[in-house]
């Protein structure tokens, strides 16, 4: 999912940012919700099974819960994470992080590129990078292919601005 927002105040420097996050079908709620209904599921299937003298029932299918359970806390917390992009008239921020920048980069736009190299399989999309002199950072590696090509979008359309902005200011 992407989020562009342009910022017309030729005072301030910052001409627009791009927020970056992975498509998100399934929240924390509906998760906790699926994850009670498996526990009485497995529970309830575990106790007929302990009632009628099968006692190893139970353990495996509290294992069983226990594991999907770490399985969907993985998952979400991955699906949290984000990239901010911010685009000034004379520099390039890139923020990332779960719920707080945990990287974050700045970098003169004069020498930074956005680079966009062909997909290695079809099923997969562009790899799109900001390139400055000889660090790169991989934007939106998440997204999926129609993500991918509104960000170049996004990018194109900002940094053009950016530059129009330069040109125009005394």
């Amino acid at each position: 999912m992407i989020e562009t927002a342009q910022f017309n105040d030729h005072s301030a420097n910052l001409v627009g940012h791009i927020v970056v996050r992975p498509n998100q079908s399934f929240t924390w709620r509906a998760s906790k919700y699926f994850l009670l209904l498996l526990l009485i599921l497995s529970s309830g299937i575990g106790l007929s099974f302990l009632a009628r003298g099968y006692w190893m029932i139970l353990p495996f299918s509290i294992i069983e819960v226990t594991v999907v359970a770490v399985c969907f806390y993985v998952i979400l917390r991955r699906n949290r994470r984000q990239q901010v992009i911010e685009i000034f008239e004379d520099k390039i921020e890139v923020a990332e992080g779960a719920n707080q920048p945990e990287r974050r980069v700045s970098w003169q736009r004069f020498f930074t590129k956005v680079v966009v190299t062909a997909p290695s399989h079809p099923w997969h999309g562009p790899a799109i990078k900001l390139r400055h002199r000889n660090e790169e950072i991989e934007l939106g590696g998440f997204l999926n292919l129609e993500d991918k090509q509104a960000l170049v979008k996004s990018l194109d359309s900002l940094i053009h601005l950016a530059n129009q902005r330069q040109v125009m200011s005394p």
